[in-house]
């Protein structure tokens, strides 16, 4: 039972932990999509040169870092089991050889198909997080504000009595209150399928 009363509510760890998981991973799946893209960009303009070959290596390596990051966050904070992904060995040496190998790595383009996927699901997650929060803080504040206060709500929704204004001010933060965790499992454990199906 210690597992299950773990997940239960706002005052499990678990939630909290994937709350923390879904803010953290919009700053990282953020920098992850500008890294990758603008990288990307740069060796393909490069590549007509000399140093297109390491530039491309560069490029696939801080994608591969990127990735590294997710699946660290998602081993700690939403506990998968997401390991670092097999990957084809270089058949030559030097630059040339590794960025063969990369080039027909199917992974390598998994990593990238998943910073491009990543972000808006990241955007998502950070934006229910960041809703949650106003509606929870909104409804335990309004009944204290609107007191005593017939101005306050009596132009306001659910005006012009107090009670209707506090039942459509405050029900909508107690609802998340309740629904709310099951809402943030859902769209962490959005991303978690995400990492384990795409990069690990």
């Amino acid at each position: 039972m210690p597992a299950v009363r773990g997940r239960m509510g706002f005052l499990g760890a678990d939630t909290w932990r994937r709350t923390l998981y879904a803010l953290l991973s919009l700053p990282a799946g953020f920098a992850g999509f500008v890294v990758t893209v603008l990288s990307l960009a740069v060796s393909a303009v490069l590549s007509v040169t000399v140093v297109g070959a390491l530039c491309f290596n560069l490029a696939f390596a801080l994608v591969q870092l990127c990735t590294r990051l997710e699946r660290s966050l998602a081993r700690r904070l939403l506990r998968l089991p997401a390991g670092e992904p097999l990957r084809r060995e270089p058949v030559r040496p030097g630059p040339a050889g590794r960025l063969a190998a990369r080039m027909t790595d199917r992974q390598s383009w998994r990593d990238i198909g998943f910073i491009l996927v990543n972000l808006p699901v990241s955007i998502l997650a950070a934006f229910v997080i960041v809703l949650a929060a106003v509606l929870i803080v909104r409804g335990i504040t309004y009944p204290f504000m609107a007191w005593g206060n017939v101005a306050y709500y009596h132009q306001a929704w659910g005006g012009p009595t107090y009670l209707g204004a506090v039942a459509v001010h405050s029900v909508p933060g107690l609802l998340t209150v309740i629904l709310g965790p099951v809402v943030i499992r859902t769209v962490t454990g959005l991303q978690g399928r995400l990492i384990q199906r795409m990069i690990s």
